[in-house]
């Protein structure tokens, strides 16, 4: 979401609406923050790393650690909320942005390799890697990160309502939160990511935490290096040669904006939805607004009109005023154009209207139970958990909702929770692929992996939310669409200020008439389909793709059963179910899996797309690489050396169009076995330690693939190879070839003979565990 031109707005108006807040280490008291995580993960990684590799999540790893450890070292205390599954009203932005990446994808590869090879190539309309945001909360948890992980819609409404219970600021780059915290006078305010400094602070006594202007009075600015360098820096981060670094936000208090424009708090959020939002059609703009208008001014212009429009008409109820005054309002604004049909008004109003609800901040950003958000407590828009104080959870479907619960408030299970809540809304984004080809994501082995996934889902939970039939209390069907105009008819009479009591008191009744409808048969949708949307084929075009599911058995749910079991269900998906790979170390398993996946699907193609026997060489040891990596300690290169040595690694490798397919194929495996790993809450072993099949980010460097693949050897900051993984390479190799199909690569059948050398000399060396310290990622140290 965010309000067009208003952060154009802020900014030039800055002086009065906003004030400093400097933080140094000196600081006593601790200062609150909650962060829209979002917003800093896509603007640290693309500020800090190449996107074009494809992924680099080790050197991520260690950047968002540097920067959760200096926020706390001046100081602040953060809190990170990420979103959840998109709200419907977002499907015609998703498909947008969905439509927005194949149209990347296709710059990059008709781009020279020369030129996409270079830092700073389309980084306006870049790609994020696939697990950025997962490498994101694994350095979150190795810090001991407080966190928070909304289940349904964006984070925006959590962000502000933490921030107003806990006296803290909001950190983000979307202007909606400036109108969201304009309703929540207990938020200390908004601080846009763009407008946050490091200085160096100077000798003299530091001013006031909270500075009421935006003066930086005795301080100096950091001089730039005089040696050039070519490693990229976010601004988020801190210089290195900073040596008393101080970090100045810019707040925007919730009291600024409407005391600049002069309206009442409750008319804040519907100045957004008339200046323009991602829910109002961009065509309204042009309707309200002169084409030569600025955006300060267009903002200046619609809250002239809604002062002026203030008064509510006599006689009628809150909800008929609030829509009599917005009609009001729009008809102003629209005056200019004597051809508009007061039927097209009527739609833009009621659209407006709608908008103006997304800024209605949640009532409680807690946890129902323990087994929430799969409790039935987001089943409708008038939920309700179906937890008991006095159950015990002994069925099978009650320890599924708890475990998968229990992993959603660690960010383990987003797919999960995406599939449950919106089956008729699942976004396959695309992976850095070649647009002239075929969609790697919809090849036949990628969408039986994750039909594989949805239908354990739906067993597991004892069903999805089903679009038009979503499960209600005590097993009735609901109207769902009844429950909605209730709903906004609610929502609309509180736009004005309406009594919070009798708006409650009615959404209690509402939930009691439903809760109370009598005996009925719960009747079961007969189109248990999921919908993907999807790019099709060899073209530009996103498509619906539907996967129906199969009858549900009456078995225990898979992700109940013994790890070895799960482990097993989640090869034979893959097709790498063979005793060789059972027989590896289960942290090895993704790598291989994914690798054979990807090669059986390229092997339908021509063979100008088959892979080629040094090919798969090179990814398996890209990957087996990069896991040592992380087991050998991810927080070693924390330092200025390691971070000079990425830059250098960034400069040396040039990003052919092959190998760049190379690692998008992989990427969609590995996203793909991901989906289906946390179906079967393949996160760890019950013990505590991590499983690499909820982690496989970790065999993933772009550039160690890229330049293996080159026949060069990667640089030493992100992959690591000696004996052991030698020695390791060997047993993988041996079971990778075991039972696969000489005739799906190219150039294979030598390497059948060399495998079975390779397995007689050192297939047997690769397992002894061994005790390391490190990382998250350490105990896995030992298969090397």
């Amino acid at each position: 979401m965010g309000v067009r031109g208003l952060q154009s707005f802020m900014r030039d108006n800055r002086s009065t609406l906003s004030r400093s807040v400097v933080l140094d280490r000196d600081n006593k008291e601790p200062v609150p923050v909650v962060v829209d995580a979002w917003g800093i993960i896509y603007r640290l990684y693309l500020d800090s790393l190449p996107w074009t590799t494809g992924g680099e999540y080790l050197a991520f790893y260690r950047l968002a650690r540097r920067l959760v450890l200096a926020w706390r070292s001046v100081g602040l205390k953060p809190i990170f909320v990420f979103d959840g599954a998109s709200p419907a009203t977002k499907h015609e932005t998703l498909l947008g942005r969905l439509q927005s990446n194949v149209a990347t994808c296709r710059l990059f590869y008709t781009t020279s390799p020369a030129s996409r090879s270079s830092p700073s190539f389309a980084r306006q309309s870049a790609l994020l890697p696939p697990f950025a945001s997962h490498a994101f909360v694994c350095a979150l948890e190795s810090l001991g990160a407080e966190t928070r992980f909304v289940p349904a819609g964006e984070a925006d409404g959590v962000c502000v309502a933490l921030a107003a219970a806990w006296q803290a600021y909001v950190i983000g780059q979307d202007s909606d939160f400036a109108i969201l915290v304009n309703g929540a006078d207990g938020a200390r305010g908004y601080c846009p990511i763009d407008q946050m400094t490091w200085i160096e602070g100077g000798d003299g006594e530091h001013a006031d935490l909270d500075a009421p202007d935006g003066r930086l009075d005795g301080w100096e600015t950091a001089a730039a290096s005089k040696k050039p360098t070519r490693q990229r820096q976010s601004t988020l981060l801190p210089l290195h040669q900073l040596r008393r670094p101080r970090l100045v936000l810019l707040a925007y208090p919730p009291s600024g904006l409407r005391d600049r424009l002069r309206l009442p708090a409750a008319l804040v959020p519907l100045l957004a939805s008339l200046v323009g939002n991602d829910h109002i059609p961009a065509y309204a703009s042009s309707l309200f607004f002169e084409a030569h208008l600025s955006p300060g001014a267009r903002v200046e212009k619609a809250a002239r009109v809604m002062r002026e429009q203030v008064g509510l008409a006599a006689g009628k109820s809150r909800g008929e005023q609030a829509a009599d005054y917005v009609a009001r309002v729009v008809g102003r604004l629209a005056s200019r154009h004597a051809f508009v049909s007061a039927a097209f008004k009527q739609q833009l109003v009621d659209a407006i209207i709608e908008a103006t609800f997304a800024y209605a901040l949640p009532p409680d950003v807690g946890y129902c139970c323990a087994r929430y958000p799969f409790c039935g407590a987001l089943d409708r828009d008038a939920g309700a958990c179906r937890s008991s104080p006095g159950d015990g959870g002994a069925s099978d479907e009650d320890r599924a909702r708890a475990a998968f619960a229990a992993a959603q408030r660690r960010g383990a299970v987003a797919a999960v929770v995406s599939v449950y809540l919106n089956p008729d809304r699942i976004y396959i984004w695309s992976v850095l692929e070649d647009p002239s080809g075929p969609a790697h994501k919809a090849s036949p082995l990628n969408r039986e992996i994750r039909a594989t996934a949805y239908s354990y889902i739906e067993h597991a939970l004892g069903g999805l939310r089903w679009a038009g039939h979503r499960e209600g209390t005590d097993g009735l069907e609901v109207d769902v669409e009844a429950d909605r105009e209730d709903a906004e008819d609610r929502a609309l009479r509180k736009l004005l200020g309406a009594d919070e009591k009798d708006v409650a008191s009615e959404a209690s009744s509402a939930t009691a008439s439903h809760d109370g409808n009598g005996d009925g048969d719960a009747a079961a949708d007969d189109s248990r389909t999921i919908l993907e949307y999807i790019r099709q084929g060899s073209s530009d075009r996103i498509a619906e793709y539907a996967v129906r599911l199969p009858p549900v058995p009456a078995t225990t749910p898979p992700c109940l059963l013994p790890l070895p079991a799960r482990l097993e269900l989640y090869l034979a998906a893959l097709r790498s179910a063979t005793p060789a790979i059972l027989a590896l170390d289960a942290q090895l398993h993704p790598l291989v899996a994914a690798v054979r996946a990807c090669v059986l699907s390229a092997s339908a193609r021509a063979e100008a797309h088959r892979w080629r026997r040094a090919e798969v060489a090179a990814v398996l040891r890209a990957g087996l690489g990069a896991l040592a990596a992380w087991a050998h300690d991810p927080r070693a290169s924390e330092c200025r050396a390691a971070a000079a040595a990425a830059a250098d690694d960034d400069a040396a490798v040039e990003l052919t169009q092959r190998a760049a397919d190379i690692v998008a194929q992989l990427a969609a495996a590995l996203a793909d076995a991901h989906v289906l790993a946390q179906a079967l809450l393949l996160v760890d072993t019950g013990d505590g330690e991590p499983l690499t099949h909820g982690a496989p980010w970790v065999f993933v460097s772009g550039l160690a693939i890229h330049a293996l693949i080159a026949g060069k050897t990667p640089g030493s900051s992100t992959w690591r190879w000696g004996e052991k993984e030698e020695a390791t390479y060997a047993a993988l190799e041996a079971a990778f070839w075991d039972g696969s199909d000489e005739g799906a690569v190219v150039g294979a059948a030598g390497v059948v003979t060399e495998k079975k050398k390779s397995k007689k000399k050192g297939g047997s060396k690769g397992g002894a565990p061994k005790q390391a310290q490190g990382g998250r990622f350490a105990a896995l140290n030992g298969m090397h």
